[in-house]
């Protein structure tokens, strides 16, 4: 069940809607999920194939990014693309954090398309 009303994107890391983004399985040790409105993410989300010490199965590896869980963040194949857009690691800065949040999708593609649809929707609704 997703953990928000009429997702525009979801698979098992994450639930993206036209207001909310929803981080499976984000805080350590209860495996809770993280809810963000999208009003407070600063920028749109970072994808790029970080060096293996800066993330994390889960938690914070060596950078300022706090990883929700995926356990096949640590699988060398997950790494063995050799295609940038083929990454499937993302990074939001949100107001009031030091740390990114970190997270991966299963479609990035898909999570692209849904993540345009989510911020157009967003700016239309603060304009009126």
């Amino acid at each position: 069940m997703s953990p928000l009303p009429n997702p525009l994107y979801t698979d098992k890391f994450i639930t993206l809607s036209n207001s909310n983004l929803a981080l499976h399985t984000y805080f350590f040790p209860f495996a809770t999920n993280k809810l963000i409105p999208l009003s407070s993410i600063t920028q749109n989300p970072t994808f790029d194939n970080e060096k293996w010490y800066s993330i994390k199965t889960w938690g914070m590896g060596l950078s300022m990014c706090w990883w929700a869980l995926d356990w096949s963040r640590q699988v060398p194949s997950f790494w063995k693309t050799g295609d940038d857009k083929a990454c499937r690691l993302v990074r939001v800065e949100v107001i009031g954090s030091r740390l990114q949040c970190g997270f991966s999708v299963e479609d990035r593609e898909k999570f692209e398309v849904a993540w345009k649809q989510a911020k157009s929707s967003n700016t239309e609704t603060t304009r009126v």
